[in-house]
């Protein structure tokens, strides 16, 4: 059951996706990390942009005060 608002809801967080694909590679794999290297850095990938936006998000929030 997900909580409703948590790093998992889709609102909150647009990586959701990766983060299972992550998590079902870990669980696949036995959670040997040396296979889900690509998931990792498709997960990191997505954070990076979506931090970006945010960042710019703001930015332009403050300088429009």
């Amino acid at each position: 059951m997900s909580q409703k608002g948590g790093w998992m809801d889709p609102a909150n967080n647009p990586c959701t996706e990766e983060a299972k694909a992550s998590y079902k590679c870990l669980d696949v794999n036995n959670y040997d990390k040396s296979m889900c290297q690509e998931f990792f850095d498709a997960y990191k990938d997505c954070k990076r942009q979506w931090n970006a936006r945010k960042a710019e998000e703001r930015r332009r929030k403050f300088q429009s005060s």
